[in-house]
Order: C-alpha cells, then structure tokens, then sequence
C-alpha cells in the first residue's frame, strides 16, 4: 500500500489573486483528479479530500463508486485570515483539520499532500519508505558560470510523517501571523527555512523529481508534462544533486 494522499481542496476562493475561480470548474477538476489518482494506483491507494471552504464531496464520490478509498471532509476556514496570510495559510489549516478528523489519518504514520487538481504520475517510484519526509524543491541553475540554488519548497505536493509534521510544520501558521510583515511570505519560502534548519537530521527532497499533472489554481493552466519536458525536469533536477550531494539533503 501507498501512503495515502490528502487533497487539499477550497471549492469557494478567498484570495483574490487565483486566476481559477469558477467553483465548478474546481469541483469538476478535483474530481478529475482524483480518477486520475485511481487509475494509476487503483486499490493500492487511499485519498482523503478536505475542502476548507465547506464543500462537501460526499456524494460526488458516492456517484463515481469511490466511497471506499476516498474520504470527504469539509469545514469553514477563516477568510479574513487566508485573505490576509495567503491561501498557504488556509492550506495549513486544512491540513490541521484533517488530522484531527480523519479515520484514515489517524491510522497513517506517513501520508502525502497534494493541493486538489493536482495528481503525480510517478508516485509508486519516487518513496524511499514509508517512514520519512520528503520533498520536492523549486531551483535555479545558471551554466555561465555554472552555479544552482533552490529556491523554496513545492507545497503542491509533498509526503511527511505525521509526528514530524505536527512538531515541526504544523506551528508555520503561528510563524506566518506574527512574521505577516517579514522577509518570509509566502508558505514555500516558510517550509523551506524551516526545513534547511533541520537538515542534519535527515536528507530533504526526494531522490528523483515528482512528475505533478494538473491544472493550476493560480494560473488557470495545465501543467506540461509531455515526454519532453519530463526528460528536461529530470536532467536537471539531476544536475542540481550532483551540484548539492555535499549538503546532504537529497535522498
């Protein structure tokens, strides 16, 4: 079995800078890719769709016979304070939430995040084990002269084991309300301090790149990931560990 995958989903959205608003639209490609999720990983996976905009996809999964691998939840984030902290905020709220109400969480050491629409192609190759937290970086290289850095932290997607999450990101909200006026904004940047901080304790990203499909929220467009550019993100992503094998921070 694979971890299973929490769909972080806001059906109605609260900041004003997603292109992607149209509430059906967002139902339709959450659905879509959750029958994505199926079709690649079939029985072998277990998906929990948490909507913090107080949607309910219960029925939605009944209809499409999913009602036994995937889980709805629903509750009422605070607007005024994803307004004012970003949709990363809400995010982590979401995730908050699902940990304290879901049966299939509460069952999992390790789980994955995936913001709804979104589905990774190449789940079942890029896990290490079951028992640790990895992610995927946003980097730059620069051939002339040659040099990489990463940037911040995916959020999209990401797998985390459950004690580390609630001990060491889950407090990120407290730090994004009192630092709303700081250097860090935005919730990649966040992780990514937080996790360069721990990074003697285990390595950080994961040891090949996940391929994410989907539609963007914030763009309103799909992701490419045609052959092409899979091949492109993989070359480079390993360019970027040779570059970085020193730190310590892949797997």
């Amino acid at each position: 079995m694979l971890p299973p995958v929490l769909i972080t989903s806001a059906v109605y959205v609260d900041d004003q800078s997603v292109k992607l608003r149209c509430p059906q639209k967002r139902i339709g490609l959450t659905l879509a890719a959750v029958e994505k999720w199926i079709e690649l990983y079939g029985k072998s996976i277990s998906l929990i769709i948490c909507d913090g905009t107080n949607y309910d996809f219960t029925q939605e999964i009944k209809n499409k016979n999913y009602h036994q691998q995937v889980e709805c939840l629903y509750f009422r984030n605070s607007s005024d304070k994803v307004v004012m902290h970003s949709k990363g905020y809400g995010e982590m709220e979401i995730i908050k939430f699902a940990l304290e109400n879901s049966k299939i969480l509460n069952k999992s050491q390790v789980f994955s995040k995936c913001t709804a629409r979104h589905w990774v192609i190449n789940y079942d190759k890029i896990l290490i084990n079951s028992a640790i937290t990895q992610f995927r970086p946003y980097f730059k290289i620069s051939y002339f002269p040659f040099s990489t850095s990463i940037i911040s932290i995916d959020t999209r997607f990401y797998t985390v084991n459950r004690d580390f999450y609630c001990e060491h990101l889950m407090p990120i909200t407290q730090e994004m309300e009192l630092s709303a006026s700081g250097a860090l904004h935005g919730l990649e940047e966040f992780f990514l301090a937080k996790m360069l901080n721990l990074k003697n304790q285990c390595p950080i990203f994961y040891r090949c790149i996940p391929i994410i499909a989907g539609v963007s929220g914030a763009s309103g467009e799909t992701y490419n990931t045609k052959l092409y550019r899979r091949f492109k993100d993989k070359f480079k992503y390993s360019i970027l560990k040779l570059s970085m094998k020193k730190d310590f921070i892949f797997w």
